[in-house]
């Protein structure tokens, strides 16, 4: 799947997709190269991800905040 990080932390990030979803990425599902991308402030970046629906971190507007697993960049 392909999304925009929108914020991060030191222990996940929030990625968003065109149709207003939300995704849920653990600090240890990030790939290097998507880890040295993240600076404050927060500058978006394109990532790709594959995503777990049997895990949810809160709900949005949008709906559930899904697990996002294996991000790297799409750059």
């Amino acid at each position: 799947m392909l999304g925009t990080v929108i914020t991060f932390g030191k222990k996940a990030l929030t990625i968003a997709t065109d149709d207003g979803n939300q995704y849920y990425a653990p600090a240890d599902e990030l790939a290097p190269c998507v880890t040295h991308k993240l600076q404050w402030p927060v500058k978006p970046f394109a990532v790709l991800f594959d995503v777990d629906k049997t895990r949810v971190s809160g709900v949005t507007l949008a709906g559930p905040r899904y697990y996002a697993m294996s991000v790297k960049s799409n750059e």
